[in-house]
Protein backbone atom coordinates (compact mmCIF):
# COMPACT_ATOMS: atom_id res chain seq x y z
CA UNK A 1 0.00 0.00 0.00
CA UNK A 2 1.04 3.53 -0.35
CA UNK A 3 1.71 5.59 2.73
CA UNK A 4 1.21 9.14 1.51
CA UNK A 5 3.90 11.45 2.87
CA UNK A 6 3.81 15.02 1.57
CA UNK A 7 2.55 16.27 -1.76
CA UNK A 8 1.51 19.48 -3.42
CA UNK A 9 -2.23 19.57 -2.77
CA UNK A 10 -2.36 19.21 1.00
CA UNK A 11 -0.46 20.13 4.12
CA UNK A 12 3.18 19.25 4.51
CA UNK A 13 4.23 16.09 6.27
CA UNK A 14 4.84 15.69 9.97
CA UNK A 15 7.61 13.11 10.39
CA UNK A 16 6.77 12.20 13.98
CA UNK A 17 3.08 11.71 13.21
CA UNK A 18 3.88 9.83 9.99
CA UNK A 19 6.11 7.33 11.78
CA UNK A 20 3.56 6.88 14.55
CA UNK A 21 0.75 6.26 12.06
CA UNK A 22 2.83 3.86 9.96
CA UNK A 23 3.44 1.88 13.15
CA UNK A 24 -0.33 1.81 13.76
CA UNK A 25 -0.84 0.50 10.24
CA UNK A 26 1.78 -2.21 10.81
CA UNK A 27 0.00 -3.24 14.00
CA UNK A 28 -3.22 -3.41 11.97
CA UNK A 29 -1.68 -5.91 9.55
CA UNK A 30 -0.62 -3.56 6.72
CA UNK A 31 3.09 -4.04 6.22
CA UNK A 32 3.96 -2.83 2.71
CA UNK A 33 4.39 0.88 1.98
CA UNK A 34 5.26 3.17 -0.91
CA UNK A 35 6.10 6.85 -0.95
CA UNK A 36 3.55 8.69 -3.04
CA UNK A 37 5.23 11.05 -5.48
CA UNK A 38 4.20 14.70 -5.79
CA UNK A 39 2.39 13.76 -9.03
CA UNK A 40 1.05 10.47 -7.69
CA UNK A 41 -2.48 11.33 -8.80
CA UNK A 42 -1.23 10.57 -12.29
CA UNK A 43 0.70 7.53 -11.13
CA UNK A 44 -2.13 5.28 -10.04
CA UNK A 45 -2.38 5.78 -6.28
CA UNK A 46 -5.62 6.94 -4.69
CA UNK A 47 -5.97 9.78 -2.23
CA UNK A 48 -9.37 8.63 -1.05
CA UNK A 49 -9.36 9.95 2.52
CA UNK A 50 -8.70 13.57 1.64
CA UNK A 51 -12.08 15.19 2.12
CA UNK A 52 -12.88 18.50 0.46
CA UNK A 53 -10.46 20.07 -1.95
CA UNK A 54 -7.85 22.47 -0.63
CA UNK A 55 -8.94 26.05 -0.20
CA UNK A 56 -6.49 28.84 -0.92
CA UNK A 57 -6.02 29.31 2.81
CA UNK A 58 -5.24 25.64 3.34
CA UNK A 59 -2.92 25.50 0.37
CA UNK A 60 -1.05 28.49 1.72
CA UNK A 61 -0.64 26.72 5.04
CA UNK A 62 0.59 23.63 3.22
CA UNK A 63 3.24 25.66 1.43
CA UNK A 64 4.42 27.24 4.67
CA UNK A 65 4.61 23.89 6.41
CA UNK A 66 6.60 22.32 3.57
CA UNK A 67 9.08 25.18 3.80
CA UNK A 68 9.36 24.66 7.55
CA UNK A 69 10.16 21.01 6.91
CA UNK A 70 12.67 21.84 4.20
CA UNK A 71 10.60 20.50 1.32
CA UNK A 72 10.16 22.27 -2.00
CA UNK A 73 7.07 21.85 -4.13
CA UNK A 74 7.35 21.39 -7.87
CA UNK A 75 6.81 25.09 -8.42
CA UNK A 76 9.79 25.93 -6.20
CA UNK A 77 12.32 23.85 -8.09
CA UNK A 78 13.49 25.04 -11.49
CA UNK A 79 14.29 21.50 -12.64
CA UNK A 80 10.93 20.07 -11.59
CA UNK A 81 12.46 17.91 -8.86
CA UNK A 82 9.63 18.43 -6.36
CA UNK A 83 8.64 14.76 -6.36
CA UNK A 84 12.26 13.67 -5.93
CA UNK A 85 12.75 16.05 -2.99
CA UNK A 86 9.61 14.74 -1.27
CA UNK A 87 10.79 11.17 -1.77
CA UNK A 88 14.26 11.87 -0.43
CA UNK A 89 12.80 13.64 2.59
CA UNK A 90 10.46 10.72 3.30
CA UNK A 91 13.22 8.15 2.88
CA UNK A 92 15.30 9.85 5.55
CA UNK A 93 12.69 11.26 7.93
CA UNK A 94 9.98 8.58 7.75
CA UNK A 95 11.56 5.32 6.55
CA UNK A 96 14.87 6.04 8.28
CA UNK A 97 13.22 7.07 11.51
CA UNK A 98 10.84 4.11 11.34
CA UNK A 99 13.80 1.72 11.13
CA UNK A 100 15.35 3.31 14.22
CA UNK A 101 12.16 3.35 16.29
CA UNK A 102 10.65 -0.02 15.36
CA UNK A 103 11.92 -3.41 16.59
CA UNK A 104 13.80 -5.39 13.89
CA UNK A 105 11.51 -8.36 14.54
CA UNK A 106 8.57 -6.22 13.38
CA UNK A 107 10.33 -4.68 10.37
CA UNK A 108 11.39 -8.12 9.20
CA UNK A 109 7.86 -8.67 7.89
CA UNK A 110 7.56 -5.18 6.35
CA UNK A 111 8.43 -3.87 2.92
CA UNK A 112 9.38 -0.22 2.48
CA UNK A 113 9.38 0.56 -1.23
CA UNK A 114 11.06 3.45 -2.99
CA UNK A 115 11.70 4.19 -6.65
CA UNK A 116 14.41 5.18 -9.10
CA UNK A 117 13.94 7.86 -11.71
CA UNK A 118 13.78 6.98 -15.41
CA UNK A 119 15.69 9.37 -17.65
CA UNK A 120 14.19 10.62 -20.94
CA UNK A 121 15.80 9.83 -24.29
CA UNK A 122 17.43 13.26 -24.56
CA UNK A 123 19.24 12.97 -21.24
CA UNK A 124 22.98 13.15 -21.89
CA UNK A 125 24.02 12.57 -18.26
CA UNK A 126 22.33 9.20 -17.78
CA UNK A 127 24.75 6.27 -17.80
CA UNK A 128 23.46 3.02 -16.32
CA UNK A 129 24.45 1.07 -14.38
CA UNK A 130 26.52 3.68 -12.55
CA UNK A 131 23.60 6.15 -12.25
CA UNK A 132 21.28 3.44 -10.93
CA UNK A 133 23.86 2.19 -8.45
CA UNK A 134 24.44 5.73 -7.24
CA UNK A 135 20.69 6.30 -6.75
CA UNK A 136 20.26 3.03 -4.84
CA UNK A 137 23.33 3.77 -2.70
CA UNK A 138 22.02 7.23 -1.81
CA UNK A 139 18.59 5.80 -0.91
CA UNK A 140 20.26 3.18 1.30
CA UNK A 141 22.18 5.93 3.03
CA UNK A 142 18.97 7.82 3.80
CA UNK A 143 16.89 4.81 4.86
CA UNK A 144 19.59 2.77 6.57
CA UNK A 145 20.05 -0.97 6.69
CA UNK A 146 21.91 -3.41 4.46
CA UNK A 147 19.46 -3.54 1.54
CA UNK A 148 16.36 -1.91 0.08
CA UNK A 149 13.14 -3.88 0.45
CA UNK A 150 11.76 -2.92 -2.96
CA UNK A 151 12.77 -0.61 -5.82
CA UNK A 152 10.08 0.56 -8.23
CA UNK A 153 10.69 1.58 -11.83
CA UNK A 154 7.95 3.80 -13.32
CA UNK A 155 7.26 3.49 -17.04
CA UNK A 156 8.19 6.58 -19.05
CA UNK A 157 7.06 6.69 -22.67
CA UNK A 158 9.91 8.96 -23.81
CA UNK A 159 12.68 6.81 -22.34
CA UNK A 160 14.64 3.95 -23.95
CA UNK A 161 16.38 3.02 -20.68
CA UNK A 162 13.91 0.72 -18.90
CA UNK A 163 15.76 -2.51 -19.68
CA UNK A 164 19.11 -0.90 -18.82
CA UNK A 165 17.75 0.10 -15.43
CA UNK A 166 16.25 -3.33 -14.79
CA UNK A 167 19.57 -4.94 -15.77
CA UNK A 168 21.43 -2.85 -13.18
CA UNK A 169 18.80 -3.50 -10.51
CA UNK A 170 18.87 -7.24 -11.18
CA UNK A 171 22.64 -7.25 -10.60
CA UNK A 172 22.15 -5.45 -7.30
CA UNK A 173 19.40 -7.90 -6.37
CA UNK A 174 21.82 -10.79 -6.90
CA UNK A 175 24.36 -8.94 -4.76
CA UNK A 176 21.84 -8.64 -1.92
CA UNK A 177 21.42 -4.86 -2.10
CA UNK A 178 17.76 -5.13 -3.20
CA UNK A 179 15.10 -7.65 -2.22
CA UNK A 180 12.62 -7.07 -5.05
CA UNK A 181 12.13 -5.03 -8.24
CA UNK A 182 8.73 -3.71 -9.34
CA UNK A 183 7.36 -1.92 -12.37
CA UNK A 184 4.74 0.82 -12.51
CA UNK A 185 2.48 0.85 -15.59
CA UNK A 186 4.77 -1.40 -17.64
CA UNK A 187 3.11 -2.80 -20.75
CA UNK A 188 2.66 -6.57 -21.07
CA UNK A 189 5.19 -6.65 -23.90
CA UNK A 190 7.80 -4.78 -21.84
CA UNK A 191 7.25 -7.08 -18.85
CA UNK A 192 7.68 -10.11 -21.13
CA UNK A 193 10.74 -8.62 -22.82
CA UNK A 194 12.35 -7.92 -19.46
CA UNK A 195 11.74 -11.53 -18.34
CA UNK A 196 13.18 -12.85 -21.61
CA UNK A 197 16.31 -10.75 -21.07
CA UNK A 198 16.73 -12.14 -17.55
CA UNK A 199 15.37 -9.09 -15.68
CA UNK A 200 11.99 -10.36 -14.40
CA UNK A 201 9.78 -7.98 -12.44
CA UNK A 202 8.42 -9.23 -9.14
CA UNK A 203 5.31 -7.05 -9.50
CA UNK A 204 3.78 -4.56 -11.94
CA UNK A 205 1.29 -1.94 -10.74
CA UNK A 206 -1.44 -0.71 -13.10
CA UNK A 207 -4.55 1.45 -12.65
CA UNK A 208 -7.78 -0.61 -12.47
CA UNK A 209 -11.16 0.22 -10.92
CA UNK A 210 -14.89 -0.25 -11.47
CA UNK A 211 -15.02 2.69 -13.85
CA UNK A 212 -12.08 1.49 -15.95
CA UNK A 213 -11.35 -2.26 -15.70
CA UNK A 214 -9.85 -2.42 -19.22
CA UNK A 215 -6.20 -2.26 -18.07
CA UNK A 216 -6.74 -5.49 -16.14
CA UNK A 217 -7.29 -7.41 -19.38
CA UNK A 218 -4.43 -5.57 -21.03
CA UNK A 219 -1.82 -6.26 -18.36
CA UNK A 220 -2.94 -9.50 -16.70
CA UNK A 221 -1.38 -11.79 -19.34
CA UNK A 222 2.17 -10.45 -19.04
CA UNK A 223 3.56 -13.75 -17.79
CA UNK A 224 7.07 -14.27 -16.49
CA UNK A 225 5.84 -14.81 -12.91
CA UNK A 226 5.14 -11.09 -12.45
CA UNK A 227 2.31 -10.40 -10.01
CA UNK A 228 -0.24 -7.76 -10.96
CA UNK A 229 -0.84 -4.99 -8.42
CA UNK A 230 -4.11 -3.07 -8.67
CA UNK A 231 -3.67 0.69 -8.32
CA UNK A 232 -6.42 3.35 -8.21
CA UNK A 233 -9.11 0.88 -7.03
CA UNK A 234 -11.15 3.82 -5.67
CA UNK A 235 -10.73 6.06 -8.74
CA UNK A 236 -8.97 8.78 -6.80
CA UNK A 237 -11.76 8.89 -4.20
CA UNK A 238 -14.78 8.94 -6.54
CA UNK A 239 -15.84 5.46 -5.36
CA UNK A 240 -16.20 6.40 -1.69
CA UNK A 241 -18.90 7.50 0.73
CA UNK A 242 -17.93 11.11 0.12
CA UNK A 243 -20.07 11.23 -3.04
CA UNK A 244 -22.96 8.90 -2.16
CA UNK A 245 -25.35 11.86 -1.77
CA UNK A 246 -23.93 13.92 -4.66
CA UNK A 247 -26.75 13.68 -7.20
CA UNK A 248 -25.33 16.58 -9.19
CA UNK A 249 -21.78 17.28 -10.34
CA UNK A 250 -20.09 18.90 -7.30
CA UNK A 251 -17.84 21.05 -9.48
CA UNK A 252 -14.09 21.41 -9.74
CA UNK A 253 -13.73 23.54 -6.59
CA UNK A 254 -15.10 20.70 -4.46
CA UNK A 255 -13.00 17.96 -6.02
CA UNK A 256 -9.48 17.11 -4.90
CA UNK A 257 -6.73 16.90 -7.47
CA UNK A 258 -6.94 13.12 -7.71
CA UNK A 259 -10.74 13.28 -7.99
CA UNK A 260 -10.49 15.80 -10.82
CA UNK A 261 -7.94 13.62 -12.59
CA UNK A 262 -10.13 10.50 -12.43
CA UNK A 263 -13.18 12.50 -13.45
CA UNK A 264 -11.33 13.35 -16.67
CA UNK A 265 -9.92 9.84 -17.16
CA UNK A 266 -11.68 6.91 -15.48
CA UNK A 267 -15.16 8.46 -15.49
CA UNK A 268 -14.82 9.66 -19.07
CA UNK A 269 -13.68 6.18 -20.15
CA UNK A 270 -16.68 4.68 -18.37
CA UNK A 271 -19.09 6.97 -20.27
CA UNK A 272 -17.40 6.45 -23.64
CA UNK A 273 -17.70 2.68 -23.20
CA UNK A 274 -21.46 3.25 -23.26
CA UNK A 275 -21.32 5.23 -26.46
CA UNK A 276 -22.01 8.53 -24.73
CA UNK A 277 -18.66 10.27 -25.11
CA UNK A 278 -20.34 13.54 -26.08
CA UNK A 279 -22.38 13.85 -22.89
CA UNK A 280 -22.05 17.01 -20.84
CA UNK A 281 -20.30 16.93 -17.47
CA UNK A 282 -23.65 17.29 -15.70
CA UNK A 283 -25.23 14.39 -17.61
CA UNK A 284 -22.14 12.24 -17.09
CA UNK A 285 -22.24 12.78 -13.34
CA UNK A 286 -25.98 12.13 -13.14
CA UNK A 287 -25.52 8.77 -14.86
CA UNK A 288 -22.52 8.02 -12.63
CA UNK A 289 -24.66 8.72 -9.58
CA UNK A 290 -27.64 6.72 -10.84
CA UNK A 291 -25.74 3.61 -11.95
CA UNK A 292 -22.57 3.49 -9.84
CA UNK A 293 -22.90 5.55 -6.67
CA UNK A 294 -26.46 4.42 -5.99
CA UNK A 295 -25.41 0.79 -6.40
CA UNK A 296 -22.43 1.21 -4.08
CA UNK A 297 -24.66 2.98 -1.56
CA UNK A 298 -27.25 0.20 -1.63
CA UNK A 299 -24.61 -2.52 -1.21
CA UNK A 300 -22.79 -0.67 1.55
CA UNK A 301 -26.09 -0.41 3.45
CA UNK A 302 -26.87 -4.10 3.04
CA UNK A 303 -23.36 -5.24 4.00
CA UNK A 304 -23.06 -2.61 6.74
CA UNK A 305 -19.77 -1.34 5.40
CA UNK A 306 -18.42 1.58 3.37
CA UNK A 307 -18.70 2.16 -0.37
CA UNK A 308 -14.90 2.05 -0.55
CA UNK A 309 -14.90 -1.43 0.99
CA UNK A 310 -17.35 -2.60 -1.69
CA UNK A 311 -15.08 -1.27 -4.46
CA UNK A 312 -12.00 -2.82 -2.83
CA UNK A 313 -13.75 -6.16 -2.37
CA UNK A 314 -14.65 -6.19 -6.08
CA UNK A 315 -10.99 -5.64 -6.94
CA UNK A 316 -9.99 -8.52 -4.64
CA UNK A 317 -11.96 -10.88 -6.87
CA UNK A 318 -9.88 -10.15 -9.97
CA UNK A 319 -8.23 -13.40 -11.01
CA UNK A 320 -4.45 -13.26 -11.00
CA UNK A 321 -4.37 -10.22 -8.73
CA UNK A 322 -1.41 -10.07 -6.38
CA UNK A 323 -2.33 -7.11 -4.19
CA UNK A 324 -4.35 -3.90 -4.10
CA UNK A 325 -2.65 -0.55 -3.56
CA UNK A 326 -4.54 2.08 -1.59
CA UNK A 327 -3.22 5.56 -0.93
CA UNK A 328 -3.56 7.10 2.51
CA UNK A 329 -2.09 10.05 4.36
CA UNK A 330 0.15 9.10 7.27
CA UNK A 331 1.17 12.63 8.26
CA UNK A 332 -1.11 15.22 9.81
CA UNK A 333 -1.87 18.82 8.94
CA UNK A 334 -2.99 21.76 11.00
CA UNK A 335 -6.70 21.02 10.54
CA UNK A 336 -6.54 17.33 11.49
CA UNK A 337 -4.10 17.23 14.40
CA UNK A 338 -6.89 16.65 16.93
CA UNK A 339 -8.56 13.93 14.86
CA UNK A 340 -7.64 10.35 15.86
CA UNK A 341 -5.94 8.33 13.13
CA UNK A 342 -8.33 5.55 12.11
CA UNK A 343 -7.22 4.64 8.61
CA UNK A 344 -6.00 1.19 9.66
CA UNK A 345 -9.41 0.51 11.21
CA UNK A 346 -11.34 1.74 8.15
CA UNK A 347 -9.32 -0.36 5.71
CA UNK A 348 -9.87 -3.53 7.71
CA UNK A 349 -13.55 -3.22 6.78
CA UNK A 350 -12.78 -4.68 3.35
CA UNK A 351 -11.93 -8.01 5.01
CA UNK A 352 -15.08 -8.36 7.11
CA UNK A 353 -17.48 -9.57 4.43
CA UNK A 354 -17.75 -11.46 1.13
CA UNK A 355 -19.68 -10.15 -1.84
CA UNK A 356 -22.47 -12.45 -2.97
CA UNK A 357 -22.19 -13.70 -6.52
CA UNK A 358 -25.14 -11.68 -7.81
CA UNK A 359 -23.59 -8.51 -6.37
CA UNK A 360 -20.31 -9.27 -8.10
CA UNK A 361 -22.21 -9.71 -11.35
CA UNK A 362 -23.99 -6.40 -10.78
CA UNK A 363 -20.69 -4.59 -10.19
CA UNK A 364 -19.26 -6.04 -13.39
CA UNK A 365 -22.42 -4.95 -15.18
CA UNK A 366 -22.07 -1.32 -14.09
CA UNK A 367 -18.38 -1.40 -15.03
CA UNK A 368 -19.43 -2.10 -18.60
CA UNK A 369 -17.39 -5.31 -18.81
CA UNK A 370 -18.15 -9.00 -18.50
CA UNK A 371 -16.80 -10.87 -15.51
CA UNK A 372 -13.93 -13.24 -16.27
CA UNK A 373 -14.54 -16.40 -14.28
CA UNK A 374 -11.88 -18.82 -13.08
CA UNK A 375 -13.47 -21.68 -15.01
CA UNK A 376 -12.89 -19.75 -18.25
CA UNK A 377 -9.18 -19.86 -17.52
CA UNK A 378 -9.41 -23.56 -16.65
CA UNK A 379 -11.30 -24.40 -19.85
CA UNK A 380 -8.86 -22.40 -21.95
CA UNK A 381 -5.77 -23.99 -20.46
CA UNK A 382 -7.41 -27.42 -20.68
CA UNK A 383 -7.31 -27.16 -24.47
CA UNK A 384 -3.51 -27.30 -24.49
CA UNK A 385 -1.01 -29.86 -23.36
CA UNK A 386 1.75 -28.80 -21.01
CA UNK A 387 4.45 -26.90 -22.91
CA UNK A 388 2.27 -26.17 -25.93
CA UNK A 389 0.89 -22.77 -25.01
CA UNK A 390 0.71 -20.41 -27.99
CA UNK A 391 2.02 -16.89 -28.27
CA UNK A 392 5.40 -15.36 -27.68
CA UNK A 393 4.44 -13.31 -24.62
CA UNK A 394 3.60 -16.30 -22.44
CA UNK A 395 0.54 -16.69 -20.25
CA UNK A 396 -0.18 -15.45 -16.73
CA UNK A 397 -1.57 -18.22 -14.53
CA UNK A 398 -4.05 -16.72 -12.04
CA UNK A 399 -3.51 -17.27 -8.33
CA UNK A 400 -6.73 -16.23 -6.56
CA UNK A 401 -5.37 -17.46 -3.23
CA UNK A 402 -2.87 -14.61 -3.07
CA UNK A 403 -5.28 -11.76 -2.44
CA UNK A 404 -3.82 -9.21 -0.05
CA UNK A 405 -4.51 -5.56 0.46
CA UNK A 406 -1.52 -3.24 0.52
CA UNK A 407 -1.83 -0.05 2.46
Amino acid sequence: AAGYVGGDDGAGPDAEAAVRNVQRLIEGGFTTFEIAEADADRGGIDDDDKGAASSSKRSGGATRKRKENGIKGRGGDKKGRGGVLVREWAEENVYGRLRKETPPSVLRDCQLATRVDVAPSDCSEFGPPSAVRRAVGEALGRIGGDCLDSVQVPYRADSPYHLDILDALQDMKREGLIRSVSGIDFSSSLVAEAATCGFPLDTNRVKVNLLDPDPYDKFSNAGGGTKLLIGSPLAGGLLTDRFLDARENPGLLYLSRSERYHTETSLRTWVERRGEGGSSDKDTWRRFYKEVLSTLGDMSHRYQTSAASIALRWAMHLDGMGSIVVRTRVGTDGEDEAKPYRRHVDLRGAFKFELEDEDLERLWEISGRRRRRQEEFDNFFGDFDEGSFPGGDGLFLPDPSNQRLWL
